[in-house]
């Protein structure tokens, strides 16, 4: 999976996650998320494309360095999108591994 948010207004920003299979198949999925910050738009289309997945392991690529240390060096605890995600990857049964920046 590659995550790329970037800034495209004053709080404003577009996420852009595509999802590749085993078959190198491709899904791109963009959104445009407003009056919010970079972070909540990594964790929302993180999120968003995490619900259509069961039971897999996913390697994450994005280029947000603060969502790659909160899930991956200091995890994030106690925060509205940290526990939203946390649950939709136990329901799910997904585990995410750190492909590092893109």
């Amino acid at each position: 999976m590659y995550q790329k948010v970037e800034r495209i207004g004053p709080a404003q920003f577009e996420a852009e996650i595509k999802l590749v299979d085993g078959d190198e198949t491709e899904k791109i999925t963009t959104r445009t998320y407003e009056r919010c910050n970079s972070i909540y738009a990594a964790y929302k289309s993180l999120i968003k494309a995490l619900r259509g997945l069961h039971d897999c392991t996913i390697t994450l690529y994005t280029n947000h360095h603060q969502l790659s240390v909160e899930l991956f060096e200091e995890r994030a605890k106690n925060t509205t999108l940290a526990n939203m995600l946390d649950d939709i990857i136990a329901i799910n049964n997904v585990e995410i591994k750190n492909g590092k920046g893109e």
